[in-house]
């Protein structure tokens, strides 16, 4: 009730019109009876995230569940007023998705969840695209108290170990250039240091005769370690790059991403903090 209590001017738009005389005590005592009845059929789930005092931040639901092959619901949330902009809105939809596409108690086992967001609610169109909804068509209309308003239609095709399902966003593939450019620019210098070294190996007998050989030796030494060096960084960079861009793997990534800052310091940072922010939808951290 405190919910909706902070939330009233908020929801207002969205709600459905009510009577004037109904209380909030008994609204929550008609969610509470189309919450059991639903449970019981198996047709809804309704949710609510808490925060760390126990206050309800939103309430996320799967409603008009589909079984047989469809395997189908469709998703809707809200967030509480004095809640909004803190990230709880993605964050308690990846947990509701989560839910809906695991297969064994208490995931619900669904191949495809479904919403209609409002293109006016800005906050939720990318919001949608960063959790892996794709949007199907601008087909959808709804009637509210302020008068009809176009809806988009989204839907996800497959959960997070399902085939397809994707919470791609362009960090990976901008981490993977970053990682490849600087390693590709290792790779160059490496390549110059060895043509400077294969010269200086094929100077004339009577010019190297005239250098004292601790020189010589030292700075092939030089030549030879930096060359090693460069080749080494130029190459975990491209390796750790071609893993990001394929996203198989967070540990060849942020290898490449620490060898790029060594090698080209402003791509490598960059590298780093993109990776390190796209962690979640690399796979798991395998060699």
């Amino acid at each position: 009730m405190r919910v909706h209590e902070v939330s009233a001017e908020h929801f207002g738009p969205w709600m459905p019109s009510a009577d004037p005389d109904q209380t909030l005590d008994h609204l929550f005592e008609m969610e509470l009876a189309v919450t059991d009845a639903e449970i019981a059929s198996g047709t809804g789930l309704r949710l609510a995230g808490l925060m760390a005092d126990h206050r309800i931040a939103g309430f996320f639901s799967l409603t008009q569940i589909s079984r047989g092959a469809f395997q189908n619901a469709y998703a809707a949330w809200r967030v509480s007023a004095d809640q909004i902009g803190r990230g709880l809105a993605t964050e308690g939809v990846l947990g509701m998705l989560d839910l809906a596409f695991a297969d064994h108690a208490p995931g619900v086992g669904l191949h495809r969840v479904q919403a209609s967001i409002i293109p006016r609610a800005a906050q939720d169109c990318p919001r949608a695209r960063r959790i892996g909804w794709s949007a199907r068509a601008w087909c959808m209309s709804q009637r509210t108290k302020g008068g009809r308003v176009s809806m988009s239609e989204w839907n996800t095709a497959d959960g997070p170990e399902r085939p397809g399902f994707d919470r791609r966003t362009w960090m990976p593939t901008l981490a993977g250039v970053l990682e490849i450019c600087a390693g590709i620019t290792s790779l160059i210098g490496a390549a110059i240091l060895g043509l400077i070294g294969s010269a200086a190996l094929t100077i004339p007998d009577n010019i190297a005769e005239s250098v004292p050989d601790w020189p010589f030796s030292l700075g092939v030494g030089l030549f030879g370690g930096l060359f090693s060096m460069l080749f080494a960084l130029g190459a975990l960079g491209v390796i750790g790059g071609t893993h990001a861009l394929r996203r198989s793997s967070w540990i060849w990534a942020i290898i490449g991403a620490i060898a790029a800052t060594l090698s080209c310091f402003p791509l490598g940072i960059a590298a780093i903090v993109l990776t390190v922010m796209s962690e979640n939808e690399l796979s798991p951290r395998k060699t």
